[in-house]
């Protein structure tokens, strides 16, 4: 995690084999996930983040971007945000 401008990034990274990111993401229980396109929206909706992928076969690296925000209030409302995005149903 580091600070560039008026954003924070979050990176995670791997060198596993990587996948293409143009085919829809699927388990091997036959049924269609959609959770990237899910926390890219709400990164979008919620934080006025954005998420970016970048795969590759030596490796996946994915970065979120979300704003600086320097008011208390919009600290707590922030935390809260994030909280209803990574929380299981």
């Amino acid at each position: 995690t580091h600070r560039r401008e008026d954003k924070i990034v979050v990176t995670i990274a791997d060198d596993g084999v990587g996948f293409d990111l143009s085919k829809p993401v699927g388990r091997s229980d036959g049924r269609n996930h959609i959770v990237i396109e899910n926390v890219r929206k709400r990164l979008m909706s919620q934080c006025n983040g954005r998420l970016e992928i970048n795969s590759s076969p030596k490796g996946t690296v994915v970065d979120i971007f979300l704003p600086v925000i320097k008011d208390k209030e919009a600290v707590a409302v922030s935390k809260m945000m994030w909280y209803n995005i990574f929380r299981r149903k």
